[in-house]
């Protein structure tokens, strides 16, 4: 009888299992019926994927998957997506595309906007891996006016995530507020690994790429672009007002333009906390091309300050009325001589200054438009160049192969500039050329890969940041404190030519021993960029790297 009584309750939690599993809903906007389940992604039968991504939304129960295919999702239940639709209460799902941002595009079309959150989602409930442009908002009630905000994206009451997606290209009128996100009271967004470019808002509008504001609303950005977005009244890249907060972390902001805040602008009660990262080539027509702090909160460590403009005052910082501000370890062009302070501000300015950074190629205005730069360190002990495999395709059609060879072949020991087969950019068309060209053959699919190059010249900026700011994920050699600017502390950091450490310490307790051999052993034949167990810097996880641990086995500093 006991015998009988498990197996029942064995039969009823595989029957209770099964009832809550957590399933995939698939769509696309080719192939899909919305009368589809959305259970398979094979279009044909009734199980085959849904049409619309909302149609999708509305299937799911909390836990589910939406997984959208290829393509552009336009119109009528693609736009306005709304996790709380046709429910009451709160729907905790992910909404992510099936091959990333590049392929997958919500088109608003000029008629609407991305997506809006507003029935208390958590920050498990996830958008992942879209395109989102041509977005104009909605109108909402923000501190009692009807506002057009949130181009692509509206938040409030809820907290969800946003990663590895693209917002660019959406635009709000008269008196907008976020041309790309806006959040809200009660809103605690958090985005990663996204690009907000290109965004804007109409006349005396503000935060041409991100809107914050009111109490309890906060956004933590987290290795992040926001370029070229423009503010009109202030806040190019970002505008925080009463009460609005952001942490921003290893992220970008370059070539913003507002009227005051070409690239962040802190109204009154604003909170900004940043670490390592770069502000750049940002414009204001009145005060602060780089960031302005108006009666507000604002901690800026290990970051970088260079080349903003500003029409009247403080072209890298402006700061007035009660504002505190504090300036840790960073770089900023013309050091305190860069920096307006007005009225009752205090600037708290410690182990900062002005720190050439160097950068591989800072981004320039070319006419109305910003061509983004790289704000890689320089270093003669190796910069990592994310697209130095990237370039090939001479015979552009999708795939370096040998008509590219007869292309560049034509062009051997060539001199000169523009060159379109002197891929790397010296003015010769030569041997370094043909490496590159050779890493990329036949590989359509991951086009762009990175190496490590060495520079004429090392930055200054480079071992400089806050000796508490855990350095560990940088790779060696360097100087056992992290970078300065948007890739310091990560895998990413420009090399030093300090004396310290040792390739074989991964664990960076100055002892090469069990930890870093089981760390490696942990990686072993792997293929990857940027791992700290590639000890040659080739890619590749193999005897190679073996040998160099072994030979260095037992090391101590």
């Amino acid at each position: 009888m006991v015998r009988l009584g498990i197996l029942i309750l064995m039969v009823l939690g595989c029957m209770i299992s099964l009832a809550t599993a957590q399933v995939d809903i698939y769509v696309d906007a080719e192939l899909g019926d919305d009368s589809w389940s959305g259970l398979s992604s094979v279009a044909g039968d009734p199980n085959g994927p849904k049409k619309t991504i909302q149609a999708a939304i509305d299937t799911a129960v909390s836990g589910d998957t939406v997984i959208a295919a290829d393509g552009i999702y336009t119109g009528p239940g693609n736009i306005d997506l709304d996790f709380g639709h046709q429910i009451v209460g709160t729907r905790i799902i992910t909404v992510r595309s099936a091959n990333g941002p590049k392929g997958c595009i919500i088109d608003c079309n000029n008629t609407g906007r991305g997506f809006k959150f507003f029935s208390g989602e958590t920050e498990a409930a996830k958008i992942e891996g879209f395109t989102i442009r041509r977005g104009i908002g909605r109108f909402e009630d923000i501190g009692g006016q009807q506002r057009p905000v949130g181009g692509a994206i509206f938040c409030e009451n809820s907290s969800p995530t946003i990663e590895n997606c693209v917002i660019k290209n959406n635009q709000l009128g008269f008196l907008g507020a976020g041309g790309g996100i806006c959040f809200g009271p009660g809103a605690n967004l958090k985005i990663i690994n996204c690009k907000i470019n290109n965004n804007s808002v109409g006349v005396t509008g503000a935060g041409g790429g991100i809107f914050g504001y009111g109490p309890g609303s906060s956004i933590s950005i987290l290795n992040c672009e926001i370029v070229g977005n423009n503010g009109s009244l202030g806040g190019g890249g970002i505008a925080l007002d009463n009460g609005g907060e952001a942490q921003m972390i290893n992220s970008l902001l370059t070539g913003n333009t507002a009227g005051e805040g070409g690239g962040i602008c802190c109204w009154p009660g604003a909170f900004l906390n940043m670490t390592n990262c770069t502000v750049s080539g940002n414009t204001s027509s009145s005060n602060g091309g780089g960031v302005l702090c108006q009666n507000s909160l604002m901690v800026i460590r290990n970051c970088i300050f260079w080349s903003d403009k500003a029409g009247n005052d403080g072209d890298e910082l402006s700061a007035s009325g009660f504002s505190d501000v504090w300036v840790e370890y960073c770089s900023m062009e013309d050091g305190l001589l860069g920096v307006d302070i007005n009225g009752d501000a205090v600037i708290n300015w410690f182990n900062s200054d002005h720190f050439e950074p160097h950068f591989a190629s800072a981004g320039y205005w070319q006419g109305m438009l910003w061509v983004q730069g790289d704000y890689h360190l320089k270093s003669l002990a190796g910069r990592w160049n994310p697209y130095f495999y990237g370039i090939g395709d001479l015979h552009p059609d999708g795939v370096v192969n040998l008509k590219d060879y007869v292309l560049f072949a034509a062009c051997w020991l060539d001199e000169g500039s523009g060159m379109e087969a002197d891929l790397n950019g010296d003015g010769v068309v030569d041997v370094q050329d043909l490496c590159r060209l050779a890493k990329n053959y036949l590989s359509p699919k991951q086009p762009f890969t990175g190496a490590w190059v060495v520079d004429e010249l090392s930055s200054a900026c480079l071992d400089l940041g806050d000796p508490g700011t855990n350095w560990r994920t940088e790779l060696w050699p360097h100087g056992k404190r992290a970078n300065l600017g948007v890739y310091g502390a990560t895998t990413q950091a420009s090399l030093s030519l300090s004396p310290w450490g040792n390739v074989a310490d991964l664990n960076g307790d100055d002892f090469v021993g069990f930890f870093d051999a089981s760390s490696f052993m942990g990686q072993w034949l792997v293929e990857a960029e940027l791992l700290p167990e590639d000890l040659n810097r080739d890619g590749f996880v193999n005897l190679r790297d073996w040998a160099i641990l072994a030979n260095n086995w037992l090391w101590q500093q």
